[in-house]
């Protein structure tokens, strides 16, 4: 069996489970706006038979917080085009990876038990202008602690970051994004 998709413009890319099941998961920019896109899937059996749906995804609203950050004169610099353009386009190409094996094994596990103190989605307002969101989740924790790999996988990258968010006034990390799995 054969399965085809595609979501708005993009083509939506499948990994097949053990059982034979055909699975696509697609990401809806956290700033997106509310509007109808277009979904269409066409399924085609070993004997050539074929199988269409066209209907739509509706993007709704998230129910999300908004975090107003202020930085040193010296942080605010990180938030100069030039840096935060290439910084940007770097992520894009690690998140689009797609392998067609699913690389994990088990239920992704929690990295490190903590309060939350920064949701995924949060509005992110520098000088009184929301200009991003939160692509991530942070749990407090103290230098030295423990975290584990969320599962099995493979990373994709590990490097240091320019980034507002790898630390602010801080010293600047080093963060491993994307377990290549399917986008």
């Amino acid at each position: 069996m054969q399965v085809t998709a595609s979501l708005a413009d993009g083509e939506l890319h499948f990994v097949r489970t053990d059982e034979g099941d055909a699975t696509a998961l697609v990401g809806i920019h956290a700033l997106a706006s509310t509007e109808s896109l277009p979904l269409t899937v066409e399924v085609t059996a070993e004997d050539g038979q074929r199988l269409s749906l066209a209907t739509t995804v509706e993007v709704i609203s998230g129910d999300y917080g908004e975090e107003v950050i202020h930085f040193s004169e010296e942080t605010s610099k990180l938030l100069d085009p030039t840096i935060t353009e290439p910084e940007n386009a770097l992520m894009g190409e690690v998140w689009e990876t797609f392998t067609p094996e699913i690389l994990w094994t088990d239920a992704f596990q929690w990295p490190v038990e903590g309060p939350f103190t920064s949701y995924f989605g949060t509005r992110r307002s520098y000088d009184g202008r929301i200009s991003s969101y939160h692509a991530g989740l942070d749990i407090d924790g103290e230098t030295g602690d423990p975290v584990l790999a969320a599962a099995d996988g493979v990373v994709v990258m590990v490097r240091p970051c320019k980034c507002v968010a790898s630390g602010g006034d801080r010293p600047r990390g080093r963060r491993a994004d994307r377990l290549l799995s399917p986008r």
